[in-house]
Formats: C-alpha cells, structure tokens, sequence
C-alpha cells in the first residue's frame, strides 16, 4: 500500500517536471495480492489488460533491489467425522466401539500435522545460493499452520476438522515436487483408512521467480538504488511471494522494491512503515523509469 502512493507520486513528479519519456508508464494497483493476486495482478497481467516490457512491483525490503522470490503453496485439509455424545460414544478403537461410535475429525488431522512438521525438518536441511535481504532471518524453506478450525462443543465428538497451512520455498525448490509428496501422503492415509472423509484443497500455487539481472532494466534499477544511498546496492533474494510472478509469467521483465523493515510489523498489530522509506521508494520508481525510458 506504501508503495502504491509511491509510485503515484513518482509519476507525479515526473509529468510535473515536464519530462518526456521514450514509452509509456503505467501504474497498476490491485487488491487482494494477499493470495497470490487472483483477480488482481494475475487478472490484469494473464488477460492483458495491461503490457509491457518492464515491471516494477513494490512489495519488498527497503534495502536492496529483489531479483529472486520465494514460491508459496497454500493448501487445506478438511475431514468429515461424525459427531457423538462424547463420554457416552467417545471414538476409541475395538473393542470399546461399536456401529454409535463417533470419528473424531481432529484426532484424524494428527498424521497430518505430523506429516506437515517432518516436511519442515527435511526442507530445512537445504539452504538458498541466493543472498537474502537485511533483515529476513532465513535461508530455508518453510512450513506454516496457518490455522485450525473443528468441533463444536466440549461433549461433542468433533465433527468435523480444517487445517490451513502454507508452505513458502526458496527458488531451488521443486514445488510440485512438494504438492505432489502432499497429496501422494493424503492418498496413503485414505488408503488404510478406508472410512476417512478427506477433501485437500491448493488453491494457491506460485513458483519461485528468478529474474535475469543483466538486462537493461536491471541496470536503471541498480542505477536509481546508487543514486539514493550513495553506494552500489545489490539484488537480493525476498523469499515471500509477491505479485510479480504475474507479470514475469507473462513474458515481462520483473523486479521489486519495497519499502520494508524488520521492525514494521507487517502482517501484524500496528503495522507501520516510515515516511523515509515511502520517500526513497518514490525517488526509485522515479530514476528508474526516467532512465530506462530515456
């Protein structure tokens, strides 16, 4: 959102000092780029509603250009039980059971949550070449339970049980790969359960992006970080996925700038950014379309 006002006053500032461009700019801002931009950026990117031969997203660190981005797979996991009085018909295995039993649904998402937790061990044994930005901690992939939603009362048999998870990968990860280890476990588990009620969901999948930093492009946005801070600032990797694999994905020369910091609470309570980054974000977008477009 900071970056959104940042590239308005660039293209502000730009027609206001009467500068002519060799080509034309065009600012873009969408909602929901929380999930992977459907109906924002994927829809103006993949339905053409907007072209071009260079893109600038903001949705990065404030410290250096992004040239490398994580990929993300969102998926969820719902299973159907059957809900009983839970002290009368608790779900326990033969022979304390019989045909009045209930299926606890959340005790049914355990080998799930296992499975997900022993995903995270094995994609942490492998680190990113690419040099990550100040400020984010982590070379490795990631397995996060998002959140968990079952049962209905405490003398119930839960009924029923939804696991949201995300998983977010360096770029020299396979992440079919990944979502196809998923969904062969989930296919396992039916297999020796016969009587689970299991739906798994992926809704997102965005593959890591590596842009080529020897183009032109590349080299106005090197050239407007210098210009800044006074010193060559190099391409980092952001391992959060953003909507520049949209345009990336549609054959356009992709990279990002952003106006983050450790200490900004992003996705959190009290959520800031400082007005100096806003301000240096300005100046960027700015220099780096002045002199590609020259």
């Amino acid at each position: 959102k900071s970056c959104v006002a940042a590239e308005i006053f660039a293209a502000k500032a730009l027609k206001d000092a009467g500068i002519e461009l060799n080509g034309k700019l065009i600012i873009t801002a969408v909602v929901n780029e929380e999930i992977a931009g459907i109906g924002g950026a994927e829809y103006i990117a993949n339905d053409k509603i907007v072209k071009g031969d260079a893109c600038l997203v903001g949705d990065g660190p404030c410290s250096n250009p992004m040239a490398y981005i994580g990929g993300t797979l969102q998926v969820s996991f719902t299973i159907k039980g059957v809900r009983r009085h839970n002290m009368a018909y608790p779900d326990l295995n033969p022979p304390n059971r019989n045909q009045y039993s209930g299926i606890n649904a959340i005790h049914k998402m355990i080998p799930i949550i296992d499975f997900l937790r022993n995903l995270q061990e094995e994609l942490e044994k492998t680190e990113t070449k690419y040099p990550i930005a100040p400020s984010m901690p982590s070379k490795v992939s990631s397995v996060t339970i998002t959140k968990m939603d079952g049962g209905v009362s405490h003398t119930s048999v839960p009924d029923s049980c939804t696991l949201h998870c995300l998983i977010n990968i360096i770029p020299e990860m396979d992440l079919e790969g990944i979502k196809t280890k998923i969904l062969t476990l989930v296919e396992e588990y039916k297999k020796k359960n016969p009587e689970l009620d299991m739906l798994v969901q992926a809704p997102v999948f965005v593959e890591p992006l590596i842009a080529d930093t020897n183009t032109e492009f590349a080299a106005s946005v090197k050239k407007a970080y210098t210009s800044i801070f006074n010193e060559e600032r190099d391409f980092k990797l952001f391992i959060s996925s953003t909507d520049a694999h949209h345009f990336k994905r549609n054959g356009i020369d992709t990279l990002v700038i952003g106006t983050m910091r450790g200490d900004n609470n992003y996705h959190a309570q009290d959520e800031f950014v400082y007005i100096e980054d806003v301000i240096n974000a300005t100046k960027i977008y700015a220099l780096a379309a002045l002199d590609y477009l020259k």
